[in-house]
């Protein structure tokens, strides 16, 4: 037997949508109302495999999920969100998977959509949906995220969870979230009072400068896996391509600074059009363009937040504490990477990461700089990798 649970509040946009995908692939429907004011519950009644129950919205969610579960009598749990879907291709395997002795937890790869654009494009975000009904929800220090615990073996599956969102509806759930004391999901800023989705790096493939799209995704991927509160330095931004990157991936996590003169380098031609445009206007106004809150670098210690700092790298680097940087990104002037590597390796963390741009480019000496110093662990693109340690720890 397999239950189908939800837990809603405010759904009547969506529920119809929802229910319809799974009602005839499951035995029953159970749905915890936190206290709806529209039509949400007069929906949810009118399917006559629903069961609905009112528990007040407890300001957690793992404990009204785990509310909705303990009301089910089914053997297998499969839960869904009011603005989530399930195609019919998913729904018939279920059926198949409920024979598998081997595993008692399923992951489906869930796509989110928001007014129709598809906004987790470069992450893969697999959420355990389909399992047996002894599993219960566990919620982090704050309630907001939850995962499932009690599984022995859980299988990941190339199934859809098609996860549609206006954008009106994600600013509820954000005030919500903010309303509890907390952030929002990440990727979410409050940009003068609006709250705006960030993590895209769709977003960015406009912004003037070279880096190139894989190269994007390196940085944005690398930033997401530094551990949080740690300290993130880009010096060389531009117009901002690789700090929205950058930024982007970080969502929140840990203090970033850029560092740069927005001037060019005189040396380089292709940096002659900072002669005669304002190229940190064009970076504040590309950062802000993807919900980025950007900050003056002033002083020691940092929240986690972005952060820029105008000025020459090589005077900044004397701000800065010795081990205090766990990734150094540098993509700054060429003809004195050897400098920036002497003055900035040693405010590396000992298991940090220093990384740079331009390995394969015209200018040969970037290499023979690098080379002098160090032997390099990964190339991506053109972007080098040095582990501090001499092995990657994170």
């Amino acid at each position: 037997m397999i239950s189908a649970c939800m837990i809603v509040q405010d759904e009547e946009e969506c529920l119809k949508r929802a229910l319809d995908s799974i009602y005839d692939y499951v035995d029953e429907i159970i749905i915890i109302d936190g206290g709806s004011v529209d039509k949400t519950r007069e929906i949810a009644v009118s399917y006559d495999k629903v069961k609905l129950f009112d528990i007040p919205f407890p300001k957690n969610f793992a404990t009204q999920k785990n509310n909705a579960i303990e009301k089910a009598s089914g053997d297998w749990i499969l839960f869904l969100d009011a603005d989530e879907y399930y195609d019919s291709y998913t729904m018939a395997a279920l059926s198949g998977l409920v024979t598998i002795e081997e595993y008692d937890a399923y992951a489906f790869s869930r796509k989110t959509f928001i007014d129709g654009r598809l906004i987790n494009l470069f992450d893969q975000d697999y959420q355990t949906r389909f399992f047996r009904s002894h599993c219960r929800y566990e919620a982090n220090e704050i309630g907001i995220s939850e995962k499932i615990v009690g599984y022995t073996n859980l299988q990941s599956c190339n199934l859809d969870i098609k996860h549609y969102k206006k954008e009106q509806w994600q600013q509820k759930d954000n005030e919500l979230y903010w309303d509890m004391g907390h952030q929002p999901p990440a990727g979410w800023s409050k940009i003068d009072g609006k709250w705006t989705y960030t993590q895209s790096l769709d977003d960015i493939q406009s912004f003037e400068g070279w880096m190139s799209e894989p190269e994007l995704k390196w940085l944005h991927d690398t930033a997401k896996k530094v551990p949080a509160g740690e300290l993130i330095v880009e010096i060389g931004a531009w117009m901002g391509r690789s700090s929205a990157a950058i930024y982007l991936g970080a969502s929140g996590k840990n203090p970033v600074i850029t560092i740069d003169t927005w001037q060019g380098s005189p040396d380089e031609p292709e940096h002659n059009i900072a002669q005669t445009e304002d190229i940190f206007a064009k970076y504040c106004e590309n950062i802000k363009s993807v919900g980025i809150t950007l900050a003056e670098f002033e002083s020691f210690p940092l929240e986690n937040k972005c952060y820029y700092l105008v000025g020459d790298s090589l005077e900044a680097v004397e701000r800065f504490l010795d081990k205090s940087v766990a990734w150094l990104f540098y993509d700054g002037r060429h003809t004195t990477t050897g400098e920036n590597l002497d003055a900035w390796m040693p405010k590396m963390k000992d298991d940090g990461l220093l990384t740079g741009h331009d390995y394969f480019c015209f200018y040969e000496h970037i290499q023979q700089e690098i080379h002098k110093r160090f032997w390099i662990h990964e190339i991506h693109n053109s972007i080098w990798v040095k582990y501090m340690k001499n092995e990657r720890l994170w």
